[in-house]
């Protein structure tokens, strides 16, 4: 080869590495990816961790939207014992505060069944267990906040009670009105706690037509009561023959003076032989003792009656013991 030759591949060889060099300068190192770097990788990193946390901050929002609050007045309890047919043990969950944990149903009475046992008393009482033991209820105050014996006076609804509910919604999800509907308990009204008194009224008025419950039990008592006394119609027939007679013999006194005794004397006949104003004549409720309380129906209240303070030693069918002490009207 010639001189000249070598000389010039000498130099191309020599550019050659020189090129190699520059390139391998500027590549980067073996075992990297070129794509990314430190600052690289967290920046791609942050931007899509963003929507996942926008999303999740969505989802609380909307859990939030699904879980309104609750309205004033009403409490979400979970019952965890049943005391009787209208009184039962809560655990506070939400909502406003109670005054007490154990609770008393507004507007109704059902038997006893713990210091006394009434008639029906054990089936109210299993019932309102059945019903409601374990299970979440909400808490609807009226106007009172406790009773006399420090217990909290509330409606207690199955479901949470719209602001303003149905006919239906009340007799299918406040349980105060189921007792009253299927004769597990009765109407009991103590001002001012009075929203719903005129729908118990009435699905009282539903459970006696029907003989539900307890007022099954009231018109075996009233049927027995007649066959032991006798036919109604027959003594209201007798004492308007009586009447009938007392008028004759009145007609034929002659002087003034006979005719004013004889009327005295038919006068204080008629009320001891069936008047409206003999105890003897009228029949007696046995639930009652101390006063002659006309059995149901019709119903009567303490208003009705001139007798105060008497005794209740069976079933309260007027419901005339409003507090359940044993004494009626008082």
């Amino acid at each position: 080869m010639r001189p000249i030759q070598r000389a010039l591949l000498a130099v191309l060889l020599i550019l050659v590495m020189v090129v190699s060099a520059a390139c391998g300068s500027t590549s980067a190192p073996s075992g990297t990816d070129p794509s990314t770097s430190p600052g690289t990788t967290e920046s791609t990193t942050t931007e899509q961790d963003q929507p996942a946390q926008q999303g999740e901050a969505a989802r609380d929002a909307g859990e939030q939207a699904q879980e309104p609050d609750l309205p004033a007045g009403v409490t979400e309890a979970k019952v965890v014992r049943v005391i009787d047919g209208d009184t039962i043990e809560v655990e506070y969950v939400a909502g406003a505060e109670l005054p007490a944990t154990r609770i008393r149903l507004i507007g109704i009475n059902t038997p006893e069944s713990t210091t006394r046992v009434e008639p029906y008393g054990k089936q109210a009482s299993d019932y309102t267990k059945q019903q409601l033991e374990g299970k979440t209820v909400w808490l609807e105050k009226d106007v009172s906040e406790t009773d006399k014996y420090g217990r909290a006076l509330r409606y207690v609804w199955l479901t949470q009670p719209p602001a303003d509910p149905s006919e239906q919604e009340i007799r299918t999800h406040l349980f105060n009105a189921v007792l009253v509907l299927n004769g597990y308990a009765q109407v009991a009204t103590y001002p001012p706690d009075v929203k719903y008194v005129d729908y118990f009224t009435k699905f009282q008025r539903e459970a006696r037509e029907k003989n539900r419950g307890l007022w099954a039990l009231s018109a075996s008592s009233e049927s027995k009561q007649e066959s032991s006394s006798g036919s109604p119609s027959g003594n209201k027939a007798t004492a308007s023959r009586k009447d009938s007679a007392t008028k004759k013999s009145t007609s034929k006194s002659t002087t003034s003076r006979s005719s004013s005794s004889s009327k005295k004397t038919s006068g204080s006949g008629s009320k001891g032989s069936g008047g409206s104003l003999s105890t003897s004549a009228r029949k007696c409720d046995p639930n009652y003792s101390g006063a002659c309380v006309p059995p149901y129906p019709p119903d009567v209240d303490c208003g009705d009656l001139a007798a105060k303070g008497f005794r209740v030693v069976g079933q309260d069918v007027h419901g005339l013991d409003r507090d359940k002490d044993g004494i009626a009207c008082e």
